[in-house]
């Protein structure tokens, strides 16, 4: 991606350029979040938080890796179908990591007030 983040404390998932600006914290380069053998990514939204969830199929040597969440910190505007995106956005935050096995996709969806993400694992 090239760009960069802070890894952690008030600013957490703020763009930055350098550790200063990232009280209590380092500004971490996205390339170091765990996105390796990617086959989709999902972009959800729940009231005015935007997510993002990565598919990992694998990491080069087995399919059974995680696949991680991020939120979209400071989101406005909107993701249209296509996966164009529309909006401006202060930075990535992670905030999970889940257990897949060859994950090929994920769909969002809404149910009597829950919501729910559901995963297509390959294995």
């Amino acid at each position: 991606f090239g760009q960069r983040t802070c890894s952690g404390g008030e600013n957490q998932g703020a763009l930055c350029e350098m550790d200063g600006q990232c009280p209590g914290s380092s500004c971490t380069s996205l390339n170091s979040f765990r996105v390796l053998g990617a086959s989709s990514f999902t972009h959800f939204s729940v009231g005015m938080e935007h997510y993002l969830i990565v598919a990992n199929f694998w990491d080069g040597r087995e399919t059974n890796v995680e696949s991680a969440l991020f939120q979209i910190v400071g989101a406005s505007g909107d993701f249209n179908a296509t996966g164009n995106e529309t909006t401006f956005f202060d930075g990535v935050r992670f905030v999970q990591a889940v257990p897949t096995q060859g994950a090929k996709a994920w769909r969002f969806f809404s149910f009597g007030g829950y919501h729910w993400l559901a995963g297509a694992n390959f294995d």
